[in-house]
């Protein structure tokens, strides 16, 4: 009966998670409809990119310190109530990085546009920066799927874009594409003062201050661990053909599903994980459910890639095609990412942040002087550096487990 409902849960995960990933990864694309169709993809995808830069820090590490501090009280009362409490003095950093973002971007932009883009992304990363406080809050009262169905709402509201009539301003379209991000903003404040009355007290930013000091090496490693997959893209666009500058993104964006995967699966998992006293790295448990929702989408990008020849051959759409070794050494690196954004859980759960730092920031930085020092290196050349920086990043966090675990044995 309980292997039942295990399963049950797993299912309707995938396909939450599943829905969730369909719409963040086809919604930008479903844009590109009508006459100013191209237009409002490429303003949409400026704003996705500031968006996730600023939601890495928007939350000063708040996000990954709830699950710290459940892991060590056991109380997600306490814990919920704590975080609500700093959230107050988060919120209120958070409207003052949105102003200051207003006002520099009007000061620095003659042109409206470019500081209204600017100033939506900024506010569409401090709403995934909330979206993710809750979703952590969430996951310690068992509550997983409430943070996935969070961001799927946000993409259904955002679809009242494409119902839009025709000749509908530029600026109307993107706007309304991300009224989730002011709706959520908004409700900030009203949540807060459900919880505690929105009064700053003491401990609220107490608990802020070591959130701040607990998790900064992970913010600093969060943005190094993406600079991989970022610097590749940056670098492809900038040197390569368009043709191939626009094959190497798409495919990176096609095995983007099993990153969409994995933040699905360890939405469902973390818990147990951070909630674990047995001394293990990962259980066996976890690692199955995990296996179960990320395998499925990582043979679907590899068959993808096998197959698309074939695809393109039979349909007579021309689908943009890489050769097998850059295929391959994309989905490789994706791989080895979500492998060592997993491994991290458990350093992080022990509070060896300054591990998953160095893990993060060497990789990074070796592959960046890679970058530097090559001499114009090729595309398959590009992706397996790019597939060995992650690889290495595993291997590290392998090691720093394994090691930590056998110290705790002893």
């Amino acid at each position: 009966m309980d292997s039942f409902m295990i399963q049950g849960r797993i299912l309707r995960a995938l396909v939450i998670s599943y829905a969730d990933r369909v719409a963040a990864f086809a919604m930008p694309l479903l844009m590109l409809r009508g006459a100013s169709g191209e237009h409002v993809y490429v303003k949409i995808e400026y704003i996705i990119a500031i968006s996730v830069v600023v939601a890495t820090f928007a939350d000063a590490g708040l996000r990954n310190y709830v699950l710290y501090h459940f892991g060590r009280t056991r109380d997600a009362n306490q814990t919920t109530r704590l975080t609500a409490r700093a959230a107050v003095f988060m919120f209120v950093m958070q409207m003052c990085l949105l102003g200051a973002f207003f006002l520099v971007s009007r000061a620095l932009f003659s042109v409206e546009s470019f500081y209204a883009d600017l100033w939506l992304g900024v506010l569409r990363g401090l709403a995934l920066s909330i979206i993710g406080v809750a979703t952590q809050v969430l996951i310690i009262h068992d509550r997983p799927l409430g943070g996935i169905l969070l961001s799927l709402t946000s993409w259904l509201i955002g679809a009242i874009a494409l119902i839009l009539p025709e000749g509908t301003p530029v600026d109307t379209i993107v706007t309304v594409f991300f009224a989730a991000s002011f709706l959520t903003v908004l409700g900030v404040p009203v949540l807060l003062w459900h919880l505690n009355g929105v009064k700053p007290n003491a401990e609220g930013l107490t608990y802020l201050k070591d959130a701040i000091s607990w998790g900064w090496p992970l913010l600093l490693g969060a943005a190094a661990s993406i600079a991989i997959a970022n610097l590749t893209r940056i670098y492809g666009i900038s040197t390569f053909s368009i043709t191939t500058a626009s094959a190497l993104v798409f495919w990176m964006r096609i095995f983007s599903i099993i990153q969409l995967s994995h933040r699905a699966a360890v939405t469902i998992v973390s818990r147990s994980i951070f909630a674990s006293s047995e001394g293990t790295v990962i259980s066996a448990q976890v690692m199955r459910t995990y296996v179960q929702m990320v395998l499925p989408a990582a043979v679907l990008a590899f068959v993808a890639g096998l197959f698309l020849p074939m695809l393109n051959t039979i349909s007579g759409v021309q689908f943009p095609e890489l050769g097998s070794l850059p295929l391959t050494m994309i989905g490789l690196q994706v791989t080895f990412w979500c492998l060592a954004a997993l491994l991290e859980m458990p350093l992080t759960r022990e509070g060896r942040v300054y591990c998953v730092l160095f893990a993060s920031v060497l990789p990074s930085m070796l592959f960046a002087l890679f970058l530097i020092t090559a001499t114009t290196p090729e595309l398959d050349l590009l992706t397996v550096a790019m597939a060995l920086a992650s690889a290495l990043q595993f291997l590290i966090l392998v090691v720093f487990n394994f090691w930590w675990m056998g110290s705790r044995r002893e």
